[in-house]
């Protein structure tokens, strides 16, 4: 009979191709391959070995089989989850573009189908017309069934309008950023950084793109930018001594002026696009006139000034030094006139909040310290004519001069802000009034008054709700990963308390601005980033045309 081939395993893992002859006998003799010797072996034994490799191999690739199948089964689901994420957003839009009063554009039901109610339905009610009514009462009575197992601080969490979340990141800068501020006319965002460059992000979708205008000239760090008043200059200031102006149409630098020290602070006059104002690790405030080729003048101070605000009347300047102490500066004695401490540490930040309806300047001040210290000041009368910040309840400094003491209202705490120039900034709500949600709980025995000034009978409390109805107060931390802490401040003395701690940022956040007309907070860190937060209920970010 012809030979049949038999595969024989060796130890070294090779297959062996040996001559086999089927005997009449019914075995098979193997012939081998070292000497000229034959072995009878039973045939039921070589079909054995053949059935036991088919078997190996047919396992290995159902073993393949089963893991590829596995992998589709995943990548399967993503796609299901992001269709799922793609009809939410038209079902959102669509709401929305309803609820403005614009023509349905989308049929929700089609598009959507009975997935989206099941596996979505914890959803704003829908006001789109073609939405049936059945699924509008699934939704309720679903988020209904939800809402019932919530506890009470959850709810009024899920009722507070106060809180922010994150929108888009900005990305451009190669090193820290270490100052954010919008425009007045609140178009367009500057940016200042480690990487020497100064970049204005335009608030429309190329600021998602990563998009920005880059400002170079500067040789080293540039810690501060401040926007003239109309919106067309940016100052910035640098450790490299420097002062520029820059015609933002242009992108170019119009103005360069070289001082004694680091600029670590610059400050445009608020009715004036041709004065500035930087203060330097010298000891200097140095005043600017875009037309005059240096400094027009010179102020000399005891301590390194970190921090200058301009008062909008423009008679006047508040700064913040290293030696803990703000100091008012009447202009046109070009002289202090008053200077008091604020917690006996490192100022990093000193500003006024946004003035109310009718008033020529914000009512409240902040100022951050380098003892992890954020205090909040409310002014009386005159704080272009001079203020005091001192606790104490001596006659020195302003009152001795006949101009009013700042009272302390809060002492913020929870973020750090030691060694580290961080910034803070106020929102101001477009129906907040001092006192108008103050509540005072009285001591038993007493009634209830709405009048601040029987705060001392009984504990006071803020109990506004609302973002519109609110005073806010934002800052930077030193934390790692980074975070911004949002206080409401808008209460009676003592009544300021955290509202929320956005996160998102992976090393210390330097600074933070909010939006000259709109509750939009941008935020920017050492990771090298700027961000965007809004409250989503209102609306998803802003664009030129919103202002134009």
């Amino acid at each position: 009979m012809d030979s049949l081939p038999v595969r024989q395993p060796q130890h070294n893992m090779a297959t062996v191709i040996q001559p086999v002859n089927m005997t009449s006998a019914g075995t098979v003799e193997r012939t081998s391959s070292h000497a000229l010797t034959r072995t009878s072996v039973p045939y039921s034994m070589v079909t054995a070995e053949r059935k036991v490799d088919t078997e190996t191999y047919y396992k290995g690739h159902l073993d393949y089989v089963m893991k590829e199948n596995k992998k589709m089964k995943t990548r399967l689901e993503v796609l299901e989850q992001e269709n799922r994420d793609l009809k939410k957003t038209v079902y959102e839009l669509s709401a929305r573009l309803s609820s403005k009063g614009s023509a349905g554009v989308f049929n929700i039901e089609k598009v959507l189908g009975n997935q989206f109610s099941k596996n979505q339905p914890d959803l704003p009610d829908p006001t789109h017309a073609d939405i049936c009514v059945d699924t509008v009462k699934m939704a309720k009575d679903k988020r209904a069934e939800k809402e019932k197992h919530i506890d009470a601080d959850a709810r009024e969490l899920l009722d507070d309008d106060r809180m922010f979340y994150f929108k888009y990141m900005m990305k451009g800068h190669t090193g820290a950023v270490y100052h954010v501020s919008f425009s007045p006319c609140g178009t367009m965002l500057a940016s200042s950084s480690f990487d020497r460059t100064v970049k204005i992000w335009h608030m429309d979708d190329s600021a998602r793109e990563g998009e920005a205008q880059s400002l170079e000239g500067h040789s080293m760090i540039v810690p501060e930018v401040s926007w003239s008043y109309d919106s067309k200059s940016l100052v910035s200031g640098s450790f490299d001594h420097q002062v520029k102006l820059w015609d933002v149409a242009q992108g170019q630098s119009v103005f360069s002026a070289e001082v004694g020290g680091f600029v670590q602070t610059v400050a445009f006059e608020p009715s004036e696009s041709t004065v500035f104002y930087a203060g330097t690790t010298e000891k200097q405030i140095h005043v600017f006139d875009r037309r005059e080729a240096g400094p027009v003048a010179s102020l000399s101070d005891d301590s390194m000034v970190n921090s200058i605000y301009v008062f909008r009347t423009g008679r006047g300047l508040l700064t913040g030094d290293s030696s803990g102490r703000v100091k008012t500066w009447d202009m046109r004695k070009m002289k202090v006139i008053d200077a008091s401490f604020s917690g006996q540490s490192q100022i990093s930040h000193v500003h006024c909040s946004r003035p109310a309806v009718g008033d020529t300047e914000g009512t409240f001040v902040a100022v951050n310290c380098f003892d992890n210290v954020l205090r909040v000041y409310k002014r009386t009368i005159g704080l272009g004519r001079g203020l005091s910040l001192g606790e104490d309840k001596n006659t020195t400094g302003s009152e001795a001069s006949g101009v009013p003491r700042m009272r302390l209202l809060h002492s913020l705490e929870g973020h750090r802000n030691k060694n580290w120039m961080i910034k803070s900034s106020f929102f101001l709500g477009s129906d907040y009034e001092i006192g108008a949600l103050w509540r005072v709980e009285k001591k038993d025995g007493c009634g209830s008054d709405d009048n601040e000034d029987n705060d001392e009978e009984g504990q006071a409390r803020h109990t506004a709700k609302t973002l519109e109805a609110s005073l806010l107060l934002a800052t930077g931390s030193a934390d790692k990963p980074g975070s911004v802490f949002l206080f409401d401040v808008g209460g009676p003395e003592g009544s300021g308390e955290l509202v929320q701690r956005l996160e998102g940022h992976t090393d210390r956040v330097n600074a933070v601005a909010f939006h000259p007309m709109h509750p939009v907070l941008a935020t920017c860190s050492a990771d090298n980033t700027v961000r965007i937060w809004t409250p989503t209920s209102k609306f998803s970010t802003v664009s030129m045309e919103e202002h134009e």
